[in-house]
């Protein structure tokens, strides 16, 4: 049956039925599209007028036209006027078969009488342009008589009009980097907004795009790692997260990331930080900001925090699947933190396929932590990035997450008051700890599984802050 058997039914097309299916599921990303569309037919193209407003303008007035009522010999009337009433009672009745009519929006016979006869400009709802245009974008698949009035009274550059502008709504709701660009202006829109611009050499994006290729998955083109710090609560646990390094966006010539991880001191909260990768002649950095995760994109933001990853070229150019990171960031508290990292390259392109979740774990359940996630990569018939055994893979993530032996000196002279000639220097300071710990040939304290305790290599540190 169509529009034409019975004209006071209104159905939902092939079309329009993928649309009311999909904008069911994925609220936010259909959202975001429509927002996209709004801008699409709002703003005339430079070089294509076919999504310019008054096209719409136009094919609204025609499709009013097209409704005008048929006496008993099914002849038109001679005297053909646009039927405003009944375009509305027709919207309304495809208005009210969506799932979610929130993303739509009511529309009066004279709100689009005023819209298709150029008495108002663009209405202030941002969702009545969209609205119409997908509302007639279904009436052209399955109302006859508007096909016909089309074909009779529009211009022929403009009889393409609606299908076009399903491909140009349809295509950013399975298109990641063309939402992403939507989201950010939607966020534009409800917060400030701060833009910084980093110009870098060419030759350093080379040497970035070899280390990203590298460990790029077939599945998402993304570069996938587990990392790993120390829990500044209580350094004997480790904090796991997940980070993922996208491909240049859009053809430019930077790439993004996220980092997904969870807070278990504010029950389990999950926060996600996402920005760009600026590849520069000192290292490469990962500068974004922190916000609260609610699993969909077009929600990210405000940031709460800002969050900066440093990688020492000394470790990409020969790409190394466990590497060393450094981190700048702060904590739900506001607490500004500098935390040693290791990053962990992994082909399982979703934090939630690890073996082992992303958590807070306790140190001596790295091991276990580890297996779990090889043999993840294992059943899900991923190539592994690592073929070392995984107790070196452990000593490796234990060795990076501990800041690094540095030279260090004894500032100033402390004076023994009793002893003035006692003066407190490194080597003192050496031998005070050899004396009470041992050496690392005669150690005196040593672990369950019988390792020994180095004072400068077994002890843990949590993230420097400013406590």
């Amino acid at each position: 049956m169509t529009a034409n058997d019975n004209e006071n039914t209104v159905i939902l097309g092939p079309w329009a039925q993928s649309y009311a299916a999909y904008s069911g599921k994925h609220q936010d990303r259909t959202k975001a599209a429509i927002e996209l569309l709004n801008r699409i037919i709002g703003e005339p193209q430079s070089d294509n007028t076919m999504f310019a407003l008054n096209t719409l303008r136009r094919h609204t007035y025609y499709f009013a036209l097209s409704l005008c009522v048929k006496d008993k010999t099914s002849k038109i009337s001679k005297r053909r006027e646009p039927k405003w009433e009944k375009l509305s009672e027709r919207y309304s009745k495809f208005y009210g078969q969506l799932a979610d009519q929130n993303l739509m929006t009511s529309i009066s016979p004279s709100m689009v009488r005023d819209f298709a006869t150029h008495a108002v400009d663009k209405p202030r709802d941002h969702r009545f342009v969209p609205s119409l245009a997908i509302f007639m974008r279904n009436e052209f698949e399955t109302y006859d008589d508007f096909q016909v009035s089309l074909n009779k009274c529009s211009p022929a550059a403009e009889l393409k009009f609606l299908e076009k502008l399903e491909i140009k709504f349809f295509k950013p709701l399975f298109d990641n980097t063309e939402l992403e660009q939507i989201e950010a202006t939607l966020v534009a829109k409800k917060y400030g907004k701060a833009s910084m611009g980093f110009a870098f050499e060419e030759l350093h994006q080379t040497d970035f795009l070899s280390f990203y290729n590298a460990f790029k998955s077939d599945k998402n083109k993304h570069a996938h790692f587990t990392v790993y710090r120390h829990a500044k609560s209580d350094p004997q646990n480790l904090v796991k997260s997940f980070l993922g390094i996208g491909p240049p966006v859009g053809g430019r010539d930077y790439h993004r990331f996220f980092h997904f991880y969870r807070v278990p001191s504010i029950g389990n909260r999950k926060m996600v930080s996402k920005g760009f990768v600026v590849p520069l002649a000192s290292g490469v950095y990962l500068i974004g900001g922190q916000s609260k995760d609610t699993g969909a994109k077009s929600t990210y933001g405000p940031f709460e925090s800002l969050e900066m990853i440093a990688l020492d070229w000394s470790e990409l150019r020969v790409p190394e699947p466990i590497f060393s990171a450094l981190a700048i960031s702060a904590n739900y508290k506001g607490e500004k933190l500098l935390s040693p990292m290791a990053m962990r390259a992994t082909p399982i392109y979703r934090h939630q396929h690890l073996g082992a979740k992303i958590d807070q774990f306790y140190l001596n359940d790295l091991q276990q932590n580890l297996e779990s996630d090889i043999t993840k990569e294992e059943e899900s018939m991923l190539e592994p990035f690592l073929r070392i055994p995984v107790e070196q893979q452990r000593k490796k993530i234990i060795r990076l997450t501990n800041p690094p032996k540095m030279e260090w000196e004894v500032p100033g002279k402390y004076v023994n008051q009793s002893d003035e000639a006692d003066i407190l220097s490194k080597v003192k300071i050496n031998a005070l700890l050899e004396d009470k710990f041992g050496t690392s040939s005669n150690p005196i304290y040593f672990h369950d599984n019988e390792e020994p305790f180095e004072f400068w290599q077994s002890l843990r540190f949590g993230p420097i802050s400013k406590k």
